[in-house]
């Protein structure tokens, strides 16, 4: 007889890597690659020989420090906001009990609205409303981590591109 103890096992695998409205996980993991994308794009411009990086292997908290220390703007409040952000992911990535997720997700949030000066939106539609709402009328919910992380992204985006401009026209013959 086969022992089937495997299949609580199996369930809580599956309960633990199915998707869920209200964790944030794939929202944190796709944001913090787009983020690590940027800094590498952004890298990639402002620097005299960026071949010379490939298969260092940076980690993002040092891609991060570097591209800061290569910025003209390095106490931006972002950089902090940007670390905030890879230390959620790290929770994420490495405490599969989430640890004090909730307590750095409030920490974040509260970080970036403060820095922006900006109130978030409403806060989300219930999951019951979503369930029931035609397929042509299903709207695309963000929650407040999703929509902080969006501005983040704009913004450090744009401050990025301003010093790859400046970059580009003072190596411009």
């Amino acid at each position: 007889m086969v022992d089937e103890s495997w299949k609580a096992e199996f369930d809580a695998y599956i309960r633990a890597i199915t998707p869920n409205p209200h964790d944030p996980t794939y929202s944190v993991l796709k944001a913090h690659l787009k983020f690590e994308e940027r800094l590498r794009a952004h890298l990639d411009q402002v620097l005299a020989y960026p071949k010379a990086l490939e298969g260092a292997r940076l980690s993002f908290a040092q891609l991060l420090a570097f591209a800061r220390a290569c910025s003209h703007e390095p106490d931006d409040w972002c950089w902090v906001a940007v670390s905030k952000l890879n230390k959620l992911r790290n929770t994420l990535a490495h405490e599969t009990g989430g640890g004090d997720l909730r307590a750095k997700i409030d920490d974040y949030v509260r970080f970036v609205v403060r820095s922006t000066g900006e109130d978030l939106p409403e806060a989300d539609t219930p999951a019951e409303e979503v369930r029931s709402a035609s397929q042509g009328d299903r709207l695309k919910l963000f929650s407040g981590l999703d929509m902080v992380t969006g501005g983040l992204y704009s913004y450090f985006g744009v401050m990025l591109s301003a010093r790859e401009r400046r970059a580009t026209i003072q190596s411009s013959p």
